[in-house]
């Protein structure tokens, strides 16, 4: 495999020797494709799915050994067999580079006649950012909704309102109307000022200042987003990794105000503070808020904007209140209960039909700290200087892996795909590598290291496809990840990023697959330590929910819900993780213990009925509808799927599975039933959910089943039905590695509707 190698990062070498560490790999993949591809399905979709030897979810497969991967799962889209090659050669020319092909409205609109709730949409979003950057300078849009946010609170390629530009988003997340980030949203309001004030408080209605739009007027590529609002201003955004830079070019004949809503994030503020200093062109300030899904976790978020025109004039709201001239304001609380949206923030007013360039550095450790940022990425930089970067780590990323054939429709559901997925996880060091751990504490990388944020959804969105992907193309991000993971360990003494949003410990499944495919430049030792004396009776300290019942009888009774019974399916995997970490670092010990446990989905397998079930102490629930998620009691016993979807989710001993399940024959005719419609969703369903995660591997079950090119035929756009068939006519050819993936997608509706990835529910 060929490699672009960067010093800084070191990884052991045989005989104990050190060799440096790639920061991006170069894979080559041949896209062969049979009449006219598959749209991406609808839904929610994660970055890749890489499994190792062609097989279902090998996530352990040593790095060391003969490597074979197939990328698919709805994720990197379409009918696709790949090659790994060392020297690829030259791209034909008539092919759409991989930058160009990225589409970042891919993944925006909600589909309603989807029966998915969020489910059904990408939340994806466009705007500026870099590779795993701390920005993620976006528009977030208005449609009457959720009080505050509007429908969803991300952007919605049906709304025709922009609430402002905000510093940060969550691509793909869940909980709508909760999905945390929009940090210190900027307005650009074309009207007059009435006696130096604005015309109306923003802390009483900030609709009033939404801005109309329309998608004609908007051009969006990595690390760059235009639009021509309906008010005359033109807004571009651009961004480094710690740094948004925008312009705001305002008409003539009318006013030039940019309204700074420093309490208007998505979530629920406790505080924020800014401060105007009109001799330096200076705007600073900080939130403290909820974070995603407003479950418990907290951040606060500093930032220092420079303008490279005077200000004519400014001023500040509290409440009810608005101060013309004023250049500080403050309001917060102890209260974690209170909501102080839009109730302070200040407005800058320049000159008539100026064109303002912003610059603006956030930090999570303080406003020196984002000043700081600033200075050191962007200085006094133009705003094209730094697109132009900007476009250069996106190819630089997006080269990494070179695809060969394919339609230009094809390319560009892959090379979305792609993009979306590196995304996330994002740097949450400064440049002086200060960072706020999560003990509350400031902390200091080394010198060429970074420390990680946001592993989707508590890495349960990531663990089965986008950590391997990651691990395939940016291995030295990959050793950061898991020394940033060993940090939270360290500083919290578990393994859960504060409040988790998603069942498992699914971050010890991402140290320890990464960790096979070569991430080992971190304490292996302190992670392997942390594991397994934290997984273990009498249960006081771990993360995992019912860790005691789990621990002392291998199962979950279904009384307990909370998706009792796909629980112990995840805790299996996360056990047999462990294992596999132990086992290469020579702990025959643990390694055997944990091998043990992580059959204890085992437990939760009816041999009567041959299929995972819900068991109460007393026995199986037999009269449980494996169609839905939910018992008769309302008690969860699947997580965002069915149990017939979660049916498959042993990848670590689907030999096995198969065996109890009545052997390859019987085994091949549930499948069969299973992928007849292979994006079903979880509300009373025999199909399948190919755009969650607990589906993501099903279609490698058909290779343990002999059957590694049995696949369902293409769809037709009335009917996602279809049926199964050895040698169909849409199949791909395949190229070293058998893919058994269905390629059945819904054909109706626009690009628009399709997703990228998803970090969390």
């Amino acid at each position: 495999m060929g490699a672009r190698r960067s010093p800084g990062h070191r990884l052991p070498a045989a005989g104990g020797s050190f060799v440096s560490a790639p920061r991006s790999r170069h894979l080559l993949l041949i896209f062969a494709t049979a009449g006219r591809p598959a749209p991406i399905a609808r839904g929610r979709q994660a970055g890749a799915v890489v499994h190792g030897k062609g097989t279902i979810m090998r996530l352990w497969r040593s790095a060391r050994g003969r490597r074979r991967a197939a990328l698919a799962g709805g994720a990197l889209a379409g009918a696709v067999s790949l090659t790994l090659l060392a020297a690829p050669p030259p791209a034909a020319a008539a092919e759409l580079p991989p930058f160009e092909a990225v589409d970042q409205f891919i993944g925006t609109e909600m589909d309603t006649a989807q029966n998915k709730s969020n489910d059904a949409y990408g939340n994806t979003f466009p705007g500026a950012a870099v590779p795993f950057g701390m920005v993620q300078s976006s528009p977030t849009t208005y449609k009457p909704g959720p009080a505050l946010v509007g429908e969803k609170g991300g952007y919605e390629y049906t709304a025709d309102l922009i609430r402002g530009f905000g510093m940060t988003r969550y691509s793909g997340s869940g909980c709508t109307g909760r999905y945390g980030g929009y940090e210190f949203p900027t307005i650009p309001y074309a009207g007059e000022l009435v006696n130096g004030v604005l015309p109306s408080n923003p802390s009483d209605d900030i609709k009033k200042y939404y801005l109309k739009f329309d998608h004609a007027n908007e051009k969006a590529e990595p690390g760059y987003y235009r639009v021509a609002l309906d008010n005359g201003v033109t807004a571009e955004l651009t961004a480094s990794s710690r740094t948004a830079v925008s312009t705001f070019d305002f008409a003539r004949g009318g006013g030039s105000t940019l309204i700074l809503d420093v309490s208007g994030p998505n979530n629920r503020t406790y505080g924020s503070e800014v401060t105007i200093d009109p001799a330096t062109r200076t705007v600073s300030g900080w939130m403290h808020g909820a974070d995603l899904c407003d479950n418990g976790n907290r951040y606060r978020a500093y930032f220092s904007t420079t303008y490279d025109r005077p200000f004519e004039s400014y001023g500040v709201w509290k409440d009810g209140a608005m101060t013309a001239g004023a250049t500080h304001v403050r309001k917060a609380t102890d209260d974690t209960g209170a909501d102080y949206r839009h109730d302070n923030g200040a407005w800058v007013t320049f000159a008539d039909g100026a064109k303002v360039t912003a610059r603006t550095g956030l930090s999570y450790v303080g406003v020196e700290n984002a000043a700081a940022n600033r200075d050191a990425e962007v200085g006094t930089g133009s705003f094209g200087k730094v697109r132009n970067e900007a476009a250069r780590r996106w190819k630089d990323a997006l080269g990494t892996i070179d695809v060969r054939g394919g339609s230009a429709e094809a390319r560009t559901k892959f090379y979305t795909a792609l993009y979306h997925s590196l995304l996330h996880p994002n740097v949450r060091d400064d440049v002086n590598g200060e960072y706020l751990g999560y003990d509350g504490e400031v902390h200091t990388v080394p010198k060429g290291r970074h420390f990680y944020v946001n592993f989707a959804g508590s890495g349960w969105d990531m663990y089965r496809s986008q950590a391997q992907l990651i691990a395939l193309t940016h291995p030295g991000v990959a050793s950061d990840i898991n020394r940033s993971i060993v940090l939270l360990a360290e500083q919290t003494g578990g393994w859960a990023p504060g409040a988790a949003r998603m069942q498992g410990d699914n971050l010890q499944v991402i140290v320890a697959t990464l960790d096979d495919m070569g991430a080992t430049d971190y304490d292996r030792a302190a992670a392997l330590e942390s594991m397994t004396s934290t997984q273990v009776l009498p249960a006081t300290k771990t993360d995992r929910t019912d860790g005691y019942q789990y621990f002392a009888t291998g199962l979950i009774e279904n009384r307990k819900g909370d998706f009792a019974t796909s629980r112990v399916l995840e805790y299996a995997i996360d056990d047999f993780a462990i294992a596999q970490l132990a086992g290469r670092l020579g702990d025959e010990k643990s390694h055997a213990a944990f091998m043990a446990r992580a059959q204890n989905w085992m437990n939760v397998f009816d041999p009567e009925t041959r299929h995972i079930r819900p068991r109460e102490r007393t026995g199986f629930d037999r009269a449980f509808d494996l169609r839905v998620r939910e018992d008769g009691a309302g008690r969860g016993q699947f997580n965002q799927s069915t149990g017939y979807q979660y049916g498959w989710l042993v990848p670590h001993n689907l030999a096995t599975l198969i065996g109890k399940r009545g052997g390859i024959e019987a085994s091949t005719r549930a499948l069969d039933v299973l992928m007849q419609d292979l994006d079903a969703g979880a509300y009373t369903k025999t199909g399948n959910y190919l755009s969650n995660q607990p589906a993501f591997g099903t279609p490698w079950v058909y290779n343990w089943l002999r059957a590694p090119t049995r696949r369902p035929t293409c769809c037709t756009a009335r009917s996602r039905r279809c049926t199964t068939r050895r040698r169909p006519a849409c199949r791909a050819t395949t190229t070293r590695a058998p893919s058994a993936r269905g390629t059945c997608s819904r054909t109706s509706g626009s690009t628009r509707r399709s997703t990228g990835r998803a970090t969390s529910s």
